[in-house]
């Protein structure tokens, strides 16, 4: 998919990433080593499937078709990575290990997902196939799954610079990412608490509005849906509980880039198109010199860049820019 993706030209408009430094199972990780390993058991997998299929076939006195395997999903347990409770398949899981194995010299991690795949939700295992981005936030499913922060203020936002620069915050971060939305978990849905939260922390400073605080407050107060989206009036209404003013804007490039000029952040709902199949959130935290304005993506780090407005504008389903309530 083409796009005008540039380099960020404007100093105001450099990004806090709010990092923070932990080990993962990345470092522990021999590629090499484990490759050969993987490949073997998934040969045996392989084996085991076809003899069980062979066998199934012969007590049945007839050689059946067999279509699609529905695997019932129980959601996410984030706190807990026993083994799940549902039947897993080999046959659903095989395709998976095979596309894991592909990855692994360029992502390490994925031989940790492709080892134990029966230790992860098969959600997550999809989520690390389909972005490779989320790789090593799924493969430290096995370490930081069970330690669910429940005090906000145990969630440590460091590196933030003073309010009024929008920190990038990702869903998929392993201090939240685990955490339940709904009945899925924020890796998975969390792109409106993390857009909200992004701006709320950037015009407040207060780093206790973190993804998980605002996904807590979404979901007391009735901004998801039982199909886990999240409802546009988190943005038009919600966001007046953390002391912002909110104003609706214009699909329209010169008043977005006057908001962004005044110093309002904007949150944009998208439709289907270089960010999302579906639906999603994203931030517009700048304007720059050349008529870019910055991307915040919570989903992706690569798509977070500099963007021309005549690609992405058409994309926008509805625009909203926050400022201080007192300002």
């Amino acid at each position: 998919m083409s796009r005008d993706l540039l380099r960020k030209p404007n100093p105001r408009c450099e990004v806090d990433y709010g990092y923070i430094n932990e080990p993962t199972l990345v470092s522990k990780i021999k590629p090499k080593a484990v490759k050969l390993g993987i490949l073997l058991g998934l040969i045996f997998l392989i084996a085991l499937v076809a003899s069980r299929r062979v066998g199934d076939s012969i007590a049945e006195h007839d050689y059946p078709v067999r279509g699609n395997v529905s695997v019932p999903q129980t959601p996410i347990q984030a706190a807990d990575t026993t083994l799940p409770d549902e039947p897993r398949h080999f046959d659903v899981e095989i395709p998976r290990v095979a596309e894991l194995v592909a990855l692994i010299d360029d992502y390490p991690a994925a031989a940790v997902i492709a080892e134990s795949i029966w230790r992860f939700p098969m959600q997550l295992v999809d989520l690390a196939i389909k972005n490779h981005e989320t790789i090593d936030f799924v493969a430290d499913f096995l370490i930081y799954g069970r330690n669910i922060t429940v005090n906000y203020g145990d969630i440590v936002i460091e590196d933030l610079s003073a309010s009024g620069t929008i920190p990038h915050f990702i869903q998929w971060d392993r201090r939240w990412g685990y955490s339940y939305y709904g009945t899925e978990v924020m890796a998975l849905v969390g792109c409106g608490p993390t857009a909200l939260s992004m701006v709320a922390v950037g015009l407040t400073g207060n780093t206790v509005y973190n993804p998980r605080h605002v996904a807590d407050f979404a979901q007391e107060h009735g901004y998801i849906t039982t199909s886990n989206d999240t409802q546009w009036t988190l943005m038009s209404v919600g966001a007046q509980s953390y002391g912002l003013s909110v104003r609706e804007v214009p699909a329209d490039s010169n008043a977005i880039i006057a908001a962004l000029n005044r110093g309002e952040p904007i949150i944009c709902s998208m439709r289907a198109g270089d960010f999302t199949t579906a639906g999603h959130f994203i931030v517009l935290s700048c304007a720059n010199p050349d008529g870019t304005v910055n991307v915040l993506d919570s989903n992706s780090y690569i798509k977070s860049d500099a963007w021309a407005l005549s690609q992405i504008l058409p994309q926008m389903r509805n625009i909203w820019a926050f400022s201080l309530a007192d300002s």
